[in-house]
């Protein structure tokens, strides 16, 4: 009727928005990191705002220098430094081997240290970048094949909201810390993965019963996830300024904060896929139910302890690892989706 024709367009006009941004994403990603290849680079990656970045390779000269995550680059040879992109500007044009000085603030402690400039390999490009970018890609595909397939569902909605904050999050995370074209996507877009997960199993295999009764609730998950997406906005467009006012905070504050909504996220899904478990209507409900829980501790369990292991033991791993045990989740979604026709319900 009239009613479906009105609610089909804007719906349609948002998803031929989001699919175009991620397509754009998709392509300037891979063109700015192909562009790196042999191309010279401090011998570690760094963030916009001058700290040392989360990709990497142990052998690169950086990590044999001792410098670690998040580390403030606060002069480079002597001159100082407000942003990431100030110190692969000074380095990009250096010969391989050139030996450049570091004034590093550490948590607190300032120290020089001296790393040899390097180039940015054919076999990194491979390791620290498309790993990566393609478990990116293929959770885009998953979100828009999943739309498409069962359109004008709520919950096909949640999924590719989902599909494209976590496919944003890991494609580009190689992009924020060498070219800095999605900066601001990438951090907006860091507690959407949360509160997008934890939305879909609010909803589904089946609807609470609390959000059938309050359905205003079902949005509430979205007020922090907007409330941490602001701290980051707040940081990035105030940090090259200088005026670091007190109350701004920076990253080292707002990433553990949005580890720990990840944490509380997460164990609300588990608790709600259980629930659905122990609820579920009938066989078909809860085979659905017990194939994403499995989809789930695949997925899950593994990334939150190394993440723990990370976290209190400050080890580096390879965490190019954990993105082929990652996918195991988004696709039992997609797979019960299918094969249970789960969004019929």
């Amino acid at each position: 009727g009239m009613k479906g024709t009105t609610r089909f367009a804007p719906a349609s006009l948002i998803f031929y928005a989001l699919t175009a941004l991620m397509i754009v994403m998709t392509v300037m990603s891979a063109i700015s990191a192909f562009s790196w290849i042999n191309r010279s680079f401090p011998g570690f990656l760094v963030y916009p705002f001058p700290n040392v970045g989360s990709f990497g390779r142990p052998e690169w000269p950086g990590y044999a220098a001792g410098i670690k995550y998040m580390d403030r680059i606060v002069a480079v040879d002597g001159q100082p430094v407000r942003t990431g992109r100030q110190i692969l500007e000074y380095v990009k044009d250096k010969a391989p081997g050139t030996r450049i000085r570091y004034e590093i603030d550490s948590r607190g402690v300032s120290r020089e240290v001296v790393i040899p400039v390097h180039a940015f390999s054919l076999k990194d490009f491979f390791v620290v970048f498309v790993v990566a970018y393609v478990f990116g890609v293929a959770l885009y595909v998953l979100g828009v094949i999943v739309y498409v397939l069962k359109p004008n569902i709520h919950s096909s909605w949640v999924f590719l909201v989902m599909c494209f904050a976590m496919g944003t999050y890991v494609g580009t995370g190689f992009e924020i810390q060498s070219s800095y074209h999605f900066v601001h996507i990438h951090y907006l877009i860091i507690p959407l993965v949360a509160g997008s997960l934890f939305h879909l199993f609010s909803i589904f295999p089946d609807k609470k019963r609390v959000l059938q009764r309050y359905p205003i609730l079902e949005y509430a998950i979205y007020i922090p996830t907007a409330l941490i997406a602001g701290a980051y906005l707040l940081f990035l467009l105030t940090y090259q300024t200088g005026i670091s006012a007190g109350w701004i905070p920076h990253p080292q504050v707002i990433t553990p904060v949005n580890r720990i909504f990840y944490l509380v996220c997460a164990l609300f899904l588990v608790a709600f896929l259980v629930h659905s478990v122990i609820k579920a209507a009938d066989s078909t409900a809860r085979a659905r139910a017990r194939m994403i829980l499995f989809g789930i501790c695949t997925a899950f369990l593994p990334t939150v302890l190394v993440h723990g292991v990370v976290m209190f033991f400050k080890v580096a791993i390879p965490w190019t690892l954990m993105v082929f045990i990652s996918f195991f989740f988004p696709a039992s979604i997609a797979y019960s989706i299918f094969r249970h026709n789960l969004f019929d319900a």
